[in-house]
């Protein structure tokens, strides 16, 4: 049964569309929807609607199939969490 709270989708985009996936995420939260993952699709969850702002770049030397991140990217994404 599919879950209220939870939203999938296919989201295609270019390596030099980064901006336009970042407004589009913002977008989203605005409309009520929290990015939640990145695996098989985009994953969002159902949150009240609030301005949330998101950064988007590419990790260079990854093949688009290797989705398991090094220690220096989670040391890198471990960063910007702890800056919330």
């Amino acid at each position: 049964m599919k879950n209220p709270n939870e939203l999938k989708k296919h989201i295609s985009f270019r390596l030099n569309e980064c901006d336009s996936l970042k407004n589009y995420l913002e977008e989203m939260a605005l409309k009520g929807w929290k990015l939640k993952s990145v695996k098989n699709g985009f994953r969002f969850e159902k949150i009240t609607p609030q301005e949330l702002h998101y950064s988007v770049e590419i990790l260079a030397k990854r093949s688009f199939y290797d989705t398991t991140p090094t220690k220096e990217e989670n040391d890198y994404i471990g960063s910007y969490k702890n800056a919330g």
